[in-house]
């Protein structure tokens, strides 16, 4: 059995070199591709979302104005009409907005009240009347910028 020459052992090498590389390249533009067609799935739900909530408003200013302006049992039949459109537009904007919810949704904070996220903050506390800039307890301490005390200087006595 001969042994192969260095040449050949190297194209042999390349060859191979080459085949892993465009695999790799291959699996690389596939994940691309499918993280941009995730991101155009989830862009087309909030514009469905977006969509659904602009259905939502009309039908509710369509069954506002239908209660104010057909009374008696004339509109009663109308009033229904405009309550179910509604309660369909509000159906499919909750249908809508559940996956939404689940995606966005905060973290919650741990169980034990040992992270200083989960402490409730205290309220702020703002300075006493006679620290406000402008009172004359400031006036008089001399704790001005300077360009305060440029325009106090030639403003005159």
């Amino acid at each position: 059995m001969r042994r192969l020459s260095i040449a050949r052992s190297l194209q042999l090498a390349l060859l191979g070199l080459t085949v892993a590389l465009t695999a790799i390249a291959a699996l690389g533009v596939g994940a691309l591709y499918q993280s941009r067609q995730d991101y155009e799935d989830r862009l087309a739900e909030g514009l469905q979302l977006q969509a659904s909530a602009g259905r939502l408003l009309a039908a509710g200013v369509v069954e506002e104005a239908t209660l104010r302006l057909r009374r008696g049992p004339d509109g009663l039949t109308e009033r229904r009409r405009a309550r179910a459109a509604y309660r369909a537009a509000n159906r499919e904007a909750l249908a809508l907005a559940q996956g939404d919810a689940a995606r966005r949704s905060p973290p919650r904070p741990p169980a034990s009240s040992s992270c200083a996220c989960a402490r409730p903050r205290r309220p702020r506390r703002w300075p006493p009347a006679s620290r406000w800039p402008g009172s004359a307890a400031v006036r008089r301490s001399g704790s001005r910028t300077p360009a305060t005390r440029r325009r106090a200087r030639h403003a005159g006595p």
